[in-house]
């Protein structure tokens, strides 16, 4: 008989103990696959929306430059920014968060009448905002997601807005947010004169490593990133790494636990039998290549549920309407490849020990066991 239908059958002797473990180790990858394809998707999102933004570098408080939406910047200090040689121009964002309807939290940004950062955005109903005016424009996602239209007013921190336009811009991110005039929000947020970083153009691609100097060199206070490096520091994308890591560790730790433990049992309720092929010539290195190879079986079947399951989760998340247009799940091979390595390390991991022991059976022993 061949070793792997061995294997098998072995572990169809216990079919329920089998079964749970299974989904047990899949609930542990699932949860690993979900949180890293989310980690992957909002870096995707947050560089589609620096690509399309037409940003070179963006500006902020040094301390803040890492945590982004926290920093605070005197708004007067544009003029003395645009006077810095090889700067096209440049423009200053307020971006807050805000509740909207049944949304807990919801991205706003506040741009300057006229600023190139809306250039990008096809207005598909309505108008741009004009300057002045309690008016905002809204993502076309958001939108769906709110069923807000062109005319309805928002009720933004006891202060009511116009929706005036509609756009999309092509980027998940961007069409999931709110946009008003930059003094308005500023008024609405009490930060007047305040912005949250400066976003700046520069007349050539080749300028932006001298340009960056420059700014650092004339104000000591601030930090300069090209946009797709501000885009990859992002707050928001370390927090969901930090949780994700958190939370598939706590994951992983409980799956290690539960395939020891099955492991485990398995060896003491066939310690006879273990004994019984000891003595009719097994080698210790075959009777833990048995033991381990079960274990690594059951969590390599574990790792195609988790693979699903992750799959799943995320496809459940993204439908709610807070997440819309903020989450999804970006799946490639190097995804569900690195599913299944973990699967099997926590195979091994949960399996090498209590393999170690039974291959340490002494034959005798093990047929007198009772």
């Amino acid at each position: 008989m061949r070793f792997g239908i061995i294997l098998l059958k072995n572990l169809l002797r216990r079919k329920t103990r089998s079964v749970l473990t299974v989904i047990g180790i899949g609930v542990a990858i699932g949860a690993v696959v979900a949180l890293i394809s989310i980690s992957q998707g909002y870096m995707d999102i947050w560089l589609e929306y620096a690509d399309i933004r037409g940003t070179d570098i963006r500006v902020l408080q040094r301390s803040d430059a890492a945590a982004g939406i926290f920093s605070s910047i005197d708004q007067s200090l544009k003029a003395k920014l645009a006077e810095i040689p090889g700067i096209r121009t440049v423009t200053g964002t307020l971006v807050d968060v805000v509740t909207i309807d049944d949304r807990p939290w919801l991205g706003i940004f506040g741009q300057e009448p006229g600023a190139y950062v809306l250039d990008h955005l096809n207005v598909i109903e309505g108008r741009m905002i004009s300057p002045g005016r309690k008016e905002l424009i809204m993502g076309k996602l958001l939108s769906e997601s709110l069923n807000r239209k062109v005319g309805d007013e928002v009720d933004i921190e006891a202060d009511l807005f116009e929706i005036v336009g509609l756009f999309e811009s092509g980027s998940m991110y961007e069409d999931g947010l709110v946009i008003t005039n930059l003094y308005e929000l500023q008024e609405l947020m009490m930060r007047e004169g305040q912005v949250t970083f400066f976003e700046v153009q520069v007349k050539s691609p080749t300028l932006i490593p001298t340009v960056k100097e420059s700014i650092e060199a004339a104000f000591p206070s601030l930090a300069s990133l090209e946009e797709r490096e501000a885009a990859r520091g992002d707050f928001g994308l370390r927090l969901i790494r930090s949780l994700s890591w958190a939370v598939s560790s706590i994951a992983l730790l409980v799956g290690v636990i539960g395939t020891m433990n099955t492991m485990f049992m398995s060896v003491f309720e066939r310690t006879r039998e273990i004994g019984i092929l000891r003595a009719i010539g097994w080698k210790r290195g075959r009777v833990l290549r048995m033991i381990l190879g079960e274990s690594l079986l059951l969590s390599f079947l574990g790792g195609g549920l988790g693979c699903l399951l992750g799959v799943l989760t995320v496809e459940v998340i993204v439908l709610f309407p807070q997440t819309q247009g903020f989450i999804y799940g970006q799946y490639n091979p190097t995804v569900f490849c690195q599913a299944m390595a973990v699967a099997l390390t926590l195979g091994v991991a949960g399996g090498l020990y209590p393999a170690y022991r039974a291959s340490r059976l002494s034959p005798l022993e093990a047929i007198r066991y009772e």
